[in-house]
């Protein structure tokens, strides 16, 4: 859906800047479309997630961990680094980022598309996001660690006995 910045809208109707999101009347006043094409923020993240994930297979390959465990850290570190950063960038920027043009602000302007929510500071959105950067982990793991501690988990896989 094309949208306008705020240069482009006639002067009678600049009180209410424009944007893609619904619904449209929604107020979304710290609004500033994306600098960024969606394809350069979707590399830009992609190799962020990568280097974690890569990352984590060469701490588990330096731990000797093998097959399913070795799988299973990178899962860990993927895991804690989308709680702990890329939703914990939404919390600690939730007021702002309808404006921000950093890799995680594009990034989360695009995922609002689907639920403007997002950009609004709802209080519901904030609640869950804030319970899933700070909540255990399902008790099935081997040790349930908190969610920002997944990032650890290669290093405790590598010391303690294999996972079944």
């Amino acid at each position: 859906m094309p949208f306008h910045h705020h240069s482009d809208v006639p002067p009678s109707q600049q009180s209410q800047p424009q944007h893609p999101y619904y619904p449209i009347d929604v107020p979304i006043s710290h609004f500033r479309a994306n600098e960024t094409d969606l394809p350069l923020v979707l590399a830009a993240f992609g190799g962020i997630v990568g280097v974690v994930v890569i990352g984590a297979a060469w701490i588990a390959r330096r731990t000797k961990v093998r097959g399913l465990d070795r799988f299973a850290v990178c899962w860990f570190a993927l895991s804690g680094f989308l709680h702990c950063f890329f939703e914990g960038y939404f919390i600690w920027n939730h007021s702002t980022l309808a404006g921000l043009q950093s890799v995680f602000g594009q990034a989360w302007k695009e995922y609002a598309l689907s639920d403007s929510r997002y950009l609004t500071s709802d209080p519901f959105m904030l609640c869950v996001e804030s319970i899933t950067v700070v909540s255990p982990l399902p008790m099935g793991t081997p040790f349930p660690p908190f969610t920002p501690l997944c990032p650890l988990f290669p290093t405790w896989l590598g010391s303690g006995p294999p996972m079944e």
